[in-house]
């Protein structure tokens, strides 16, 4: 938990990634302040509390990756008084990054701009995305000034539900009831037997008005199951049969089911199954962002279980994501993280990635590979392009292509195999890049 703190010009305040929450230690951010970072909080794949924090000046206040589901709802009172976007959001299918605000009396200012600050800014992903259930945002309860609430695109206002705003900062007063609400109230006031049964009721058979809130009702599920008095209740088998249940009818509810279930399993030191879990996003992604963000999930557990002191036995297929150090982790985490926004960028509408002047390799993944890579490649002008494999003895191996390319950037395939189509052997190669009279080369790895 973070408490009492000051995080001023920042890259990111607090990165948060894969959290997992464990009754007692209350996973939050609470009573802190964020001033002039680039991000006061990122999130991915994580839930905590976020109450109490002063998030000024900031260019946005709290950046959500998909599969988080963060709580600023039901007297959370924070103040968001950014200069781009108090919130914004990153989204890749199957998942979105949901957020529970109703009730909240968190305060939203504009600066009194001509131009002002969005309150929710919205990337192209959440906006396209084939959702089965409901992405709406209920957001009642909470203070904006001028009594508005500004969006990045006109366009997105439909993810967002507002019937009743706080008449002034700092306010507590709302007379507006549902099931969820009455989850919360029970959460507040210690009654944990009350508030987990009324989250499951509304997750076992929403009304049509509640599929927007069930999101918050997993996240209350996961984070009270401690707590509860009912010594027969064991949350993996709530959760297995609730990723059975919404497979079809819900499929990014089903997602957000499975992220927690894998929780569950880390929380009881289960990190094998966790492992073969997060494995077979890997295998069978639904897209090739979701597939890098398994790949960062499956960093994260095979480090933690690399760090637990009873250090049992775990395998992977992936064995390239299971990292000596601490440091080796940290930097190849991070190297993927570029990846991640990259990808994302590439397939937003709104971002432009710049083509560098040279010709460039720009990444490969995954790197090490077993038994392919996918390797990404730019080129600055329209010209003859080849791009090659070769051995450590500068023998060329394969012709990837050798074709004329358009200017911009470009994907190509190499599947471990020589110009004969035979395997080649574990070891380092070279790909090599030539474009317009200049090359570029990089290193990769297969492994076996």
């Amino acid at each position: 938990m973070v408490d009492n703190c000051t995080f001023n010009e920042c890259v990111d305040g607090i990165s948060s990634e894969y959290s997992i929450f464990t009754f007692g230690l209350q996973s939050g951010v609470h009573n802190s302040i964020f001033s002039s970072c680039n991000n006061g909080i990122v999130s991915r794949n994580s839930n905590h509390s976020i109450k109490a924090n002063y998030f000024n000046h900031n260019q946005t206040g709290i950046l959500s990756h998909a599969g988080s589901n963060l709580n600023l709802s039901v007297e959370a009172f924070n103040v968001l008084n950014n200069d781009i976007n108090n919130l914004a959001f990153m989204d890749s299918e199957p998942y979105i990054s949901a957020i529970q605000l109703v009730k909240g009396h968190n305060d939203f200012y504009h600066q009194n701009r001509e131009n002002p600050v969005n309150d929710f800014s919205f990337d192209t992903f959440y906006y396209d995305f084939p959702l089965h259930g409901d992405p709406t945002i209920d957001a009642n309860a909470n203070w904006f000034e001028d009594e508005r609430v500004v969006f990045n695109s006109p366009s997105y206002a439909e993810f967002v539900k507002i019937d009743c705003y706080d008449p002034d900062p700092n306010s507590t007063s709302y007379s507006g009831s549902n099931r969820l609400i009455t989850a919360l109230d029970f959460e507040k006031q210690s009654m944990y037997d009350q508030a987990i049964s009324a989250f499951k009721t509304i997750i076992d058979d929403p009304l049509e008005s509640e599929k927007i809130i069930c999101a918050s009702a997993i996240d209350g599920v996961y984070r009270l199951s401690q707590a509860i008095t009912d010594s027969t209740w064991v949350l993996l088998d709530y959760l297995d049969a609730k990723v059975i249940q919404y497979s079809i009818d819900n499929p990014h509810l089903s997602s957000l089911l499975k992220d927690y279930y894998a929780k569950t399993l880390i929380i009881n030191k289960d990190f094998q199954n966790a492992i073969d879990l997060i494995q077979m996003r890997i295998d069978n992604p639904v897209s090739e962002i979701d597939s890098l963000r398994a790949v960062l999930d499956l960093e994260i557990v095979l480090q933690l279980a690399a760090m637990e002191e009873l250090k049992k036995p775990i395998t992977t297929k992936y064995t390239q994501y299971k990292y000596p150090t601490i440091q080796v982790f940290n930097s190849k985490h991070k190297e993927n993280w570029a990846k991640l926004y990259t990808l994302m960028a590439q397939g937003g509408n709104d971002v432009l990635i710049p083509i560098p002047s040279v010709p460039v390799v720009s990444s490969n993944y995954p790197n090490p590979f077993n038994p392919s890579t996918t390797i990404e490649f730019s080129v600055p002008v329209k010209a003859n392009t080849r791009l090659a494999i070769y051995n450590l003895k500068g023998q060329k191996v394969k012709d990837i292509l050798n074709t004329e390319l358009e200017c911009g950037q470009h994907k190509a395939v190499w599947d471990g195999r020589d110009k004969n189509g035979r395997i080649v052997s574990s070891g380092i190669y070279f790909i090599k890049l030539v474009s317009g009279g200049k090359s570029s080369i990089r290193k990769a790895m297969l492994m076996k």
